[in-house]
């Protein structure tokens, strides 16, 4: 009987022991949370081109300005002569998801990693090429800042690709606005009853 009782006894534990395991695999092989932004996260996008540039009509691809700020407000701008300095109007503030997305995809295109930038520098003096263009990403986060460059970037460049996220976002026209050119109604209102007081 105690033989019986013994073997039970045994059984019983190699169950358990198999189960903890097999719970401890479970949880190793859940995979890990979902990539979060830092609290500081911010990122301040500009585009530049040359004089001899040819025009683009792709938002990426035209002179613009983009500033995400770590409160999420967007500020969004692809207009001629927009420059590193100018901070054009808020579009609209992100969701926290939307910046987590948005952190997510720069992650993916490693453009996160302070290592695969450099020290900024004073934006405005940084001159395009003059027959093409300059992307400038600045990257905030973690209490440190990096500047990523591209010159003449093709259509599928990781900086690229984040200016897009980043126009879509802020609600830029993927194609550049007409210009209107109003002309002025003059009316013909006689002769200058002024002038003969004039010399």
């Amino acid at each position: 009987m105690l033989r019986w009782v013994l073997f039970i006894l045994v059984g019983v534990i190699g169950l358990v022991g198999a189960a903890g395991c097999a719970s401890a695999e479970r949880v190793e092989a859940e995979p890990a949370g979902p990539v979060i932004a830092p609290a500081d996260f911010s990122l301040d996008a500009t585009i530049l081109r040359g004089r001899d540039a040819d025009a683009a009509t792709e938002v990426a691809r035209r002179p613009g300005r983009y500033v995400l700020f770590p409160d999420g407000s967007l500020h969004a701008a692809a207009w001629e002569g927009v420059g590193p300095t100018d901070l054009p109007p808020r579009s609209r503030t992100l969701s926290r998801e939307q910046v987590d997305d948005l952190w997510r995809a720069a992650t993916a295109l490693g453009l996160t990693d302070p290592a695969r930038g450099t020290d900024p520098t004073n934006l405005a003096m940084i001159e395009p090429p003059r027959d093409g263009m300059t992307s400038l990403l600045v990257f905030s986060a973690r209490g440190r800042r990096w500047l990523v460059r591209h010159d003449d970037p093709g259509p599928d460049d990781a900086a690229i690709r984040v200016v897009r996220r980043l126009a879509q976002l802020g609600w830029v026209s993927e194609h550049p606005d007409p210009q209107v050119f109003i002309i002025p109604r003059r009316y013909d209102l006689g002769p200058d009853p002024y002038a003969r007081f004039l010399p």
